[in-house]
Order: C-alpha cells, then structure tokens, then sequence
C-alpha cells in the first residue's frame, strides 16, 4: 500500500500547496522537479513540485526566542538542539504545478476540483510515460525528476525536426555537446534525415583541453561528411551568379540596376570587376554625371551614368566580402553539398575561419541552393524533402539579418528546410522579435535570471522552470535540460549523457576506408506510377482510318510482317520505303540491321543480298495497277448516271 508524502493545504488559481509528511521530508523522499499524484474522481491528477517552502505556526517571538537560546550554547561551548515542541510547529510545503490527469482512456485535462487534506503520492515511471508518451525520434535524453532520470526516454520527435527549434544555454553549459548527440543520433538512424551543420571546430575536431572532448570527423561515420576544417572554405567564381549576387545584400533598385548593368556587359567578370572597382576613376562610367555639351546657345546638358559615387561605393564594399570568399583555384563547393542533402547525408561546416560578413554570405549561398532543392524535391515527390539546417552560435547571423530574420525563417520553411539555432541567449539581437512566432521548439540548458525572464516572453510554459533553468550546471545538475516541443504536451525536464559516455559512441569502432560522396551509391528517385504510359500520343484525328481498315481486310495482297522496335507506335510499311528507292525488304533473310536517322524511330530490318533485284519487274506492276484503278474508277463514276444521263 502506498504511503502519502504529504496532503493538500490549498488551490489557488496557478498552483496546489501541500504540506509535507516529516518523515518523508525527513528521509529526502521528496525533492523539487519531482512528481506526485492524487487520487481524483476521473484517475490520477499529476503535479509537477515546483518549489519547497517553510511554514510554521509559531509566533514571531517565540522564533526569536529559541534562536537566542541557540546562539548562547553555541557561545558558551554547549551542544544544544532545537525545542521539540518549537519543532513540531514547523513544517515544509510543497508548490505543486498541476500537469494533468491519467484517466483509463489516457490523458486529459486539469480544470481544478482539488480539495483539502486529499493524500499526495509520489508517482512511478508508468505515471511519466503517460504524461511524456512518444515512441519514436531521437532519443536525446531521458524525462528527469529532479536531478535523476528516469526510464522514460525523451525523443526529438520526426515533427519536431520538422519544425524551427531553438536550443539556448549559456557558454559551456553543453549546447554544442547537445548538438554534437543529435548529429550522431541522426547518422545511426535508419533513416536519417539530410543536415548542414554550420559551427565551430569543436564540433568536427576533438579537443584534448575541453575534458578530452570528441569531435565527429574522427569517428569516420559513412554518413557524415566535413568542409573547411582541414582546408579553405572557399567557393569556385561559377558558383557565385547573377541571382545570387542580388540575393545576398538588400539593394535598393539603382543599385540593382547597377549590377545587371555590370553583368550585362561581363557576365564572368562582373563580381571581380565590381569588387575592385575604383569609383573615382570610374573606368565603366557607371557613376552619375551631369555634364555641358557645347558652347552658347547650341549647348546641352547631358547625363552618364547610372547611381551616385556613394550608392556605388557600398556596391563595392559589399561585394569585396563576397569576392574574399571565392577562389578560382577551389573546387566547386555548393554541388557537393546538393550532393549531401539529395544523398540524406550529413555535412558538416566549418565557418571559424571567417568573419561575420563573410559567414552569413556563405551561408545565404548555400541556403540558396538547398532552397532550390527543396522546392524542387517538393515538386517532384509531392512531399517535403527533409532537410535540417543547424546554425551554432546563431545569434552572430540574426544580429546581422536583423528585421529580414523573420523572412529568412519563411523561406526556409517554403523550401522544406527546417532550421535548429544554438545561441547563447535569447535577447532581443539574439533572437529578434518578429522571429519568436516562428520558433516552434525550445530547448534550454542553463542561463541567467534575466535571459531566463527573456525566455519566459517566447515561451510562458517555462515560467514553472525558472529554477531549474538558473541552476549552474555542476554536480548533479550536469546535463540537464528544460524543452517544451510540439510531441510533448507538458514542459519537459530532462537529462541527456555526454556525447563521449553514450553507449554506442564508445563502442564504435572507427572504420578504416574513407567514405567520400561521389562513392556513395546513390539512391534510384522513387518514379511515380505513369497511368499513360501504354497510351499514345495526343494525335489529330482521322477520319478516315475506318475506311482505310476496311480496305487493308480485304486486300488480296499478302504483306510480309516487319520486326518493329517496341517503343514504335504506328507499323511500318515494309512494301516501299523511299529510303530505299522501292527496294523491297526480305526480312526472312537477316543480314544487315539499318539505322534510320529518326531518333524518335528505330526500325530493325534486313536487306536481302541483291536489294536492286526486281526493281523493275516492281515498278511496272505498280504502274499497270495504278492505270487499273483510274480505268475502274472512271468507269463506275459514269455507271452512276441519273434516267437523263447525267453524272
């Protein structure tokens, strides 16, 4: 029989107070972020502790009293314990958060009715797996109570890929730890979903002064792939267009037009020749000027040009940060990464080597092309290729994007492209307001009272975890996390293991082949079922085709059947061919197979030995059989004559 940890004191609107047995408390039978129960009409109805709290019955005097006797003892060198009878006045309460109910059926909702001195009991996994129910994802962690975890797993669900996630802790507080058991998790899965992984070296390289720290390159899984750790990332000069170019700033109109002009002219030097262009001299006259042409009254004012000297000059600026990142003698870098994501492998990026400018410019290329793909994925397969983008340190690009954060989340959306950010916080330049409605799972380590406050604003349901939130991450506390996600109806208490104590990180064993993506076999695209494809084309229609079936029926004449290339429609007559001048084709003696030049018409057929033999014997019976059939027509034209004899 269970035993009651404590019973009701009080409801209120936003929480349940009860008081603590002192036995349990006694005996640490409770802790805060633990879970109870009790028992209600429709099941159990599950609290989540939020808070442990001091109560009492004394007076203030009488407080101040036995503390006075304590101090003297202490003073005179005594050993002394607090009054029994001062004791039995104290008690503890417990902040309970109402979570729900577990009914027969399954789970439903809290709308109150909780009544006074009802028993609270502590609950077990089975009560946790019901609140927390969700069978498949990456299994990331475990659902936590208090500082422990439990049995239940806690998955990063396929919907919640699916959605734009954030994941915020204070510096080493184990974000990129977090971000490095995703990864993994995805390239053990069966069937994993396509990632760009854009961070710093610590998540491809180990890292023996960060507590001998793993990186992912070392471990040489078949389904991940690195750039620009252990060279220059770099784009080849093909890859930068036109279209990206005008995509990659905000330009005002003039500016753009500016730009096409350049690329009008040079479509293959047009970002170099920008790049370093020197205004004042102006070698391409693309600088407003205003200039007299003539003397007296013949003169006129002419125009040349096209923007001011300080609209272009941000033209160039701009694309000199673009320009820094392309090489001629690079390789081309962002078919690869296509490559990566049609393939659902896992690329992962190193943008430490270059400056903020330079970051977001690659990122917004690569980005580009991975829109296209998606857009085209969705298009041919009439579902969402799954494609993830995660950003570490993302508050460097939302600072840079500013306002245009909240497009650039759209269009990823659009294109199928789901994005995770890892930033430090969640302050306004971190997180700018117009992108908080389109962040739909987060998932915090630890972080000050006032980013904590901040996260409260995204998210309300992490109001109840501020303490734990505001925990440094030490001891007991170590790993442990705070979500609300869209598989999950509660906020989530969890922990999650170091990504070099998970089980199957240390039992990998290291392949010794080098996997590259251009050996990766690459998967036949599931072809639609083509329900026309026996039919023929759409041809205009002839009206005489019964008529000409009827007249084939009765012909007398035998034709000799011709072998046709399956993919061929309509036969071919094999009596005359002008390809061979009236030669007729004996197909019964195979000797030579002709290719006609119709690519759209192979026929297989054989030519006898003498092609020319009876060619003339040929030409006159047709000749006589053509004179015929004029002589019967005309002859049962006048048989059709009317009484007076008229045709």
């Amino acid at each position: 029989m269970a035993i009651p940890v404590g019973h009701i004191l009080e409801t209120d609107r936003n929480s349940v107070r009860a008081v603590v047995d002192p036995i349990a408390h006694n005996q640490g039978y409770v802790q805060a972020f633990e879970f109870v129960y009790t028992p209600v009409r429709q099941g159990h109805l599950v609290f989540r502790i939020k808070s442990i709290e001091d109560g009492d019955t004394l007076a203030k005097s009488k407080k101040i009293t036995e503390i006075t006797r304590l101090q003297d003892a202490v003073k005179s060198g005594q050993h002394s314990v607090v009054d029994p009878n001062v004791m039995d006045q104290t008690y503890k309460i417990l902040v309970l958060d109402p979570i729900g109910i577990i009914t027969k059926n399954g789970l439903d909702a809290y709308n109150g009715g909780v009544g006074t001195f009802q028993p609270v009991y502590k609950t077990v996994d089975k009560h946790i797996q019901t609140l927390y129910e969700a069978s498949e994802g990456l299994q990331i962690g475990w659902i936590a109570e208090g500082t422990e975890k439990t049995s239940v797993p806690f998955y990063f669900t396929k919907e919640d890929s699916s959605r734009h996630t954030l994941i915020v802790g204070k510096n080493g507080t184990g974000k990129t730890n977090l971000l490095k058991t995703l990864i993994w998790l995805n390239a053990q899965a069966e069937e994993p979903m396509s990632m760009l992984v854009f961070g710093h070296r610590d998540l491809g390289e180990d890292n023996p002064n960060d507590e001998e720290t793993k990186g992912l390159i070392n471990l040489n899984h078949p389904n991940i792939f690195h750039f620009g750790y252990r060279s220059e990332l770099k784009v080849a000069p093909g890859e930068v267009n036109r279209q990206e170019v005008l995509q990659a700033f905000d330009w005002t109109p003039t500016q753009r037009h500016v730009i096409n002009h350049m690329y009008d002219r040079d479509p293959t030097q047009a970002l170099a020749q920008l790049a370093s262009y020197e205004v004042d001299i102006d070698p391409y006259n693309i600088v407003k000027k205003t200039f007299k042409v003539g003397r007296g009254g013949a003169a006129s004012v002419r125009h040349q040009g096209f923007a001011r000297a300080d609209s272009i000059s941000v033209i160039v600026r701009n694309l000199r940060e673009l320009s820094a990142i392309v090489d001629t003698k690079t390789a081309p870098l962002l078919p690869e990464l296509v490559k990566v994501a049609m393939r659902k492998k896992i690329a992962l990026i190193d943008t430490s080597k270059l400056n903020p400018e330079q970051t977001i410019l690659m990122l917004k290329l690569m980005l580009q092309r991975m829109k296209v793909v998606g857009l085209t994925s969705i298009g041919h397969k009439r579902a969402a290729m799954r494609l993830c983008v995660i950003i570490d340190e993302a508050q460097i690009y939302m600072k840079l994007l500013g306002e245009h954060a909240v497009d650039f989340a759209k269009e990823c959306r659009k294109a199928g492209i789901s994005l995770i950010l890892g930033t430090q916080n969640v302050s306004v330049k971190a997180v700018p307001p117009e992108l908080k409605g389109e962040i739909h799972n987060i998932i915090s380590l630890q972080l000050s009272p006032a980013n904590a406050n901040d996260l409260q604003d995204i998210m309300p349901e992490f109001a109840d975890l501020n303490d734990v939130i505001t925990r440094r991450p030490i001891g007991r506390n170590k790993g442990q996390i705070c979500a609300v996600t869209n598989s999950y109806p509660f906020a989530v208490v969890g922990k999650c293991e170091r990504f070099e104590d998970i089980e199957e990180v240390q039992n990998w064993v290291v392949p010794t082949d080098i996997t590259t993506i251009d050996n990766e076999e690459e998967e036949p695209e599931d072809e639609e079922p083509d329900f026309f494809a026996d039919e023929p084309e759409d041809e205009e229609p002839d009206f005489f085709a019964d008529e000409l079936d009827e007249e084939e029926e009765t012909s007398d004449e035998s034709e000799e059947e011709v072998v046709v290339d399956s993919n061929d429609e309509e036969p071919v007559d094999d009596q005359y061919d002008p390809l061979f001048d009236g030669a007729e084709l004996d197909i019964e003696d195979n000797s030579e197979l002709l290719e006609i030049e119709d690519e759209d018409e192979i026929i297989e057929a054989e030519i006898s030995e003498d092609p020319l033999d009876g060619i003339q014997e040929e030409l006159t019976a047709m000749t006589n059989s053509i004179a015929d059939g004029f002589s019967e027509l005309e002859k049962s034209i006048l048989d059709e004559g009317d009484e007076d004899g008229k045709s």
